[in-house]
Parts: C-alpha cells; sequence; structure tokens
C-alpha cells in the first residue's frame, strides 16, 4: 500500500525497520508471539528523476524573494546552481562581493537531524560560481541586515 503511495524505498525501509523493533518490544513483553513484520519484503522502487523548476516556479519565487527569511537564499539556489547542503555551509569567507563569486568548497551533510560538515565528492564540487547580477544586486543591498545572514557571519566567526 504505501509503496503506491510514492515513498521511497528508503523510507519503505525506515518505516519497516521501527515497525520490527515494535514489535519485538510486543514479543519482548509477551503481548505478541511472533513479528509478523519479518517477512514483510520492501519492493525495489526505482528513483524519480529530478526535474528543473518550471518557468511558472521560478516567477513565483522572483515575486516573492524580497522580505522574506529565505529569499536571498532562494535566490542563491535558483541563479547560482547551489544545492541546499552547500548553501548551508556558506560562510561570509566563502562570499567575494568584489569579484562577484561565491566559493563552494563544503557541504552541509544530514545524518537524520544531526548536521555534518562535509567536503565535495570530487573536484567538480568544489568550484568558484558566478553571482548572477540581479541575486548580486540583491544580496549586496539585503544581505547585511538579513537574518540567514546574520547566522552565518556569528557562525564563521
Amino acid at each position: 500500500m504505501l509503496a503506491e503511495d510514492d515513498y521511497s524505498e528508503k523510507t519503505l525501509k525506515e518505516l519497516k525497520r521501527v515497525a520490527c523493533q515494535i514489535l519485538e518490544l510486543a514479543i519482548s513483553n509477551d503481548v505478541l508471539y511472533r513479528n509478523v513484520f519479518q517477512k514483510v519484503t520492501i519492493p525495489h522502487i526505482e528513483k524519480s528523476e529530478r526535474r528543473p523548476l518550471t518557468q511558472e516556479e521560478i516567477d513565483l519565487v522572483m515575486k516573492t524573494f524580497h522580505g522574506h527569511r529565505m529569499g536571498i537564499p532562494a535566490l542563491l539556489m535558483l541563479y547560482c546552481g547551489l544545492r541546499r547542503g552547500e548553501l548551508l555551509a556558506l560562510t561570509w569567507g566563502d562570499i567575494n562581493l568584489k569579484s562577484k563569486t561565491l566559493n563552494v568548497n563544503k557541504a552541509v551533510l544530514f545524518d537524520g537531524n544531526t548536521p555534518h560538515m562535509k567536503t565535495p565528492k570530487s573536484k567538480a564540487g568544489t568550484r568558484t560560481v558566478p553571482i548572477w547580477t540581479f541575486s548580486f544586486l540583491s544580496f549586496k543591498e539585503n544581505a547585511p541586515r538579513h537574518s540567514w545572514f546574520a547566522r552565518r557571519r556569528a557562525a564563521s566567526l
């Protein structure tokens, strides 16, 4: 049933693992006599292809970014091609306002809810990215007082 509801294979395996643990506890407390989840097999589910944003979605970001607490980060992801982990790892030292570039040299990886800093897997992951003119102007105007970048400044000091 859950496989038909577009859950990923990883999610289904995690659900099975937790359900097995719950039933094992019930067995150890003599509430059940066997764990029926041990017989459950998780089907292989092909990962869905990632898709680029539609023009309508891009227009929505452009229309709503100004004044939004995640507006500048959304612009950086959209126009600099940053992934979520790369964006979260940015510090003020990675931003060069003179050359209008960002140095992407690390990323945040989440293990459950615990963030860990990691280096890119390949040479292509470490790169210098130009900041698109519109993003740069908005960034330069708003970043110094933007709450997201204020936390970045505090974290990098």
